[in-house]
């Protein structure tokens, strides 16, 4: 009896030859950005989800803020020094424009928020308030 056999080195082309119509197919049908994600921008637009969470964010550091005791100390807390970065217009990046009277939001600074994508907790569209016994945002 004779046994017929294909030769390896054929095999090995036919699996080739394969994975790259694969890969051809997968290429002409969109399923790579599926399977990987856009690249077309490393910021992400900013969704409904993120605006809730930096809520919930400045309502925590709104409570935290109510601990302290003069207007100074408020001045200087997290609710009123932390900006926030979202990409608003959806262009898939955060501008990075020079802040009014040079504030870079540093510590002690007072968040400033350009109008724009880079926000405070008192700026819309986070818009949480903070009022914590005689200091509101307005002392921010």
């Amino acid at each position: 009896m004779k046994r017929a056999f294909i030769a390896m080195d054929v095999i090995v082309w036919a699996i080739i030859g394969l994975l790259i119509l694969v890969l051809v197919i997968a290429f002409a049908t969109g399923s790579f950005s599926k399977l990987f994600g856009s690249t077309k921008a490393l910021v992400s637009t900013t969704s409904d989800a993120d605006i809730i969470a930096a809520q919930n964010s400045c309502s925590q550091l709104c409570l935290q803020a109510g601990r302290v005791k003069t207007e100074a100390e408020f001045n200087r807390t997290s609710y009123c020094t932390k900006i926030f970065s979202f990409d608003l217009d959806g262009d898939g990046n955060i501008t990075d424009e020079p802040r009014p009277n040079g504030n870079e939001g540093g510590i002690g600074a007072k968040c400033i928020s350009d109008g724009d994508e880079k926000v405070c907790c008192r700026d819309s569209p986070i818009s949480t308030p903070c009022q914590t016994g005689d200091f509101t945002d307005a002392s921010c």
